[in-house]
């Protein structure tokens, strides 16, 4: 469930963000990276894999192109999509890289002593 809200809050910072506001080429490209790669780490820690994380985010990078093609001064295309799903990439990596192992949890001896 966490996972989900911090995915929900990326989500509205999102939209907060693009709310009309065009950055030169070389800054909106770096934004949609860095955005990307926290959206694949988020994707892939609340799923649970890297392979759904990717998907989704490849499914979102792929929405967002179309949603931009409707928006001037927006660059479109196959090459900002291969950029954020490296991202993505980038982040599912490291993201089930730093998940830390479930704790074991403690073995109880079902052997009573006879009375």
């Amino acid at each position: 469930m966490r996972g989900l809200l911090a995915i929900l809050a990326l989500a509205g910072a999102w939209l907060y963000a693009t709310g009309g506001v065009i950055l030169p080429a070389p800054l909106g490209t770096l934004a949609d990276v860095a955005l990307y790669l926290l959206l694949g780490a988020l994707l892939a820690r609340w799923t649970g894999g890297r392979a759904s994380g990717l998907a989704l985010a490849a499914w979102a990078s792929a929405v967002d192109q179309v949603h931009r093609a409707f928006v001037p001064g927006h660059e479109v295309g196959i090459v900002p999509w291969l950029f954020t799903l490296l991202a993505a990439w980038v982040g599912t990596r490291l993201a089930v890289r730093v998940r830390r192992e479930p704790p074991v949890p403690p073995v109880f001896s079902q052997d009573f002593p006879a009375a």
